[in-house]
């Protein structure tokens, strides 16, 4: 499985080399100055809304931790290991679909209310996975999870570069994925050890509850209007 893994990492490759060609850079305006190299004054310079955002993906990306529980829930919950390799797969498919649903819905309606969608969507997932008690219930929240991602993932990174602007979106990218990588480790040894000492339905709980409180601070957040939104 592994070697054949190579196969699509070198076409990906080969793709990137001779098939992409990258736009010669544009001239900036003298009313957009360029991100200054230093970090801190780069991250002064995205302003407090960008911070605010920042926050709020720092708190749910602590409580958002591995797919595996989810995994090992279905386990618990009865569901047949067979049986969960392929419900693995089926919320891979209902994932890329909400992908692309949840771009257009954040092109109409907006960003923030489709992040604020994904986010109640995911603490109730998780509330339900603390309380499900038979395996149908489990297998149904665990593919409406799929929905979560599409109505979150695609949104939060266009309103990074909405809030951002264009002279600063290499800065303020770095900075989003830097906060998400930075909690993304402390947030699954955190669920893990509340599970061990709690129980599970702790942990679930936990996850939702900072959900909520990501949203609470995201509502906080002035998103800029958009021209030629979906009508």
């Amino acid at each position: 499985m592994f070697l054949l893994a190579v196969i699509p990492s070198i076409a990906a490759i080969l793709i990137a080399i001779f098939a992409i060609k990258e736009k010669a850079p544009l001239v900036v305006a003298d009313s957009e100055p360029l991100a200054p190299l230093n970090p801190l004054r780069g991250f002064a310079n995205l302003g407090r809304d960008f911070r605010l955002l920042l926050i709020s993906l720092l708190l749910f990306a602590l409580g958002n931790s591995t797919d595996a529980f989810l995994l090992a829930r279905l386990y618990e919950g009865g569901v047949n290991p067979a049986f969960i390799a392929l419900l693995w797969s089926l919320h891979h498919v209902v994932k890329m679909t909400s992908t692309y649903y949840g771009g257009l819905l954040a092109d109409k309606i907006g960003r923030k209310p489709t992040i604020l969608m994904g986010w109640f969507i995911y603490a109730l997932i998780y509330l339900g996975f603390a309380f499900a008690q038979s395996e149908t219930m489990l297998i149904a929240l665990f593919m409406i999870y799929g929905v979560y991602y599409g109505l979150s993932e695609p949104p939060e990174k266009a309103l990074v570069a909405d809030i951002a602007g264009k002279h600063l979106r290499g800065t303020a990218f770095g900075f989003y994925h830097f906060t998400i990588g930075l909690a993304a480790l402390p947030a699954s040894v955190m669920f893990g050890w509340v599970w061990q000492q709690f129980g599970m339905h702790v942990a679930f709980e936990m996850g939702a509850a900072f959900a909520i409180c990501a949203a609470i601070i995201l509502l906080f957040v002035r998103a800029p209007k958009r021209q030629g939104a979906i009508p």
